[in-house]
């Protein structure tokens, strides 16, 4: 499983995740995005929506009619409805977003196609690149790669090595 840990303060939030979440998908893959409650995910919901006049990310939430056929699938059900191959989640300190992705990763379908991890930390949590020690920790039995990337102004930035 590849780790990808995405940390950003964003005035935009919206935008930031948006733009991230389309390149994933150009590489073929399928997301699925969970939140923890209706109210946060019908949000995002609206906001990837509306985002740009010019780019389109197809996705929509577990309430559709057919949830099994979108690249991008917005949930707080922990069931792979989409078949994704990649865990989206997002939060605001570091501890407790590695800790509500290892109680997922958990509960999901043992023969569910998840073979990579976008955690999207939305914040100025200092400790952040200390706490890729516990992702590290945590998932280094079964974790091909963990990445660390910082949002700069117009780019992200791949730390290689964040723990030093």
């Amino acid at each position: 499983m590849k780790i990808n840990f995405y940390h950003f303060n964003s005035q935009d939030n919206y935008r930031t995740v948006s733009l991230l979440l389309e390149k994933i998908i150009s590489l073929r893959n399928r997301v699925l995005f969970y939140f923890d409650d209706n109210k946060l995910k019908q949000e995002w919901n609206k906001a990837i929506w509306s985002f740009s006049n010019i780019h389109f990310i197809p996705h929509d939430t577990d309430e559709s009619d057919c949830p099994s056929v979108q690249p991008i699938l917005l949930t707080e059900k922990i069931t792979n409805l989409n078949n994704a191959n990649v865990l989206c989640l997002m939060g605001n300190e570091s501890l407790e977003l590695i800790s509500k992705c290892q109680n997922i990763l958990t509960q999901i379908e043992q023969n569910s196609p998840i073979t990579s991890v976008v955690l999207l930390l939305s914040s100025d949590d200092l400790k952040a690149q200390e706490n890729l020690i516990q992702i590290q920790n945590n998932f280094s039995s079964n974790a091909e790669s963990i990445n660390y990337y910082i949002k700069l102004e117009k780019e992200w930035k791949k730390i290689n090595n964040p723990t030093n």
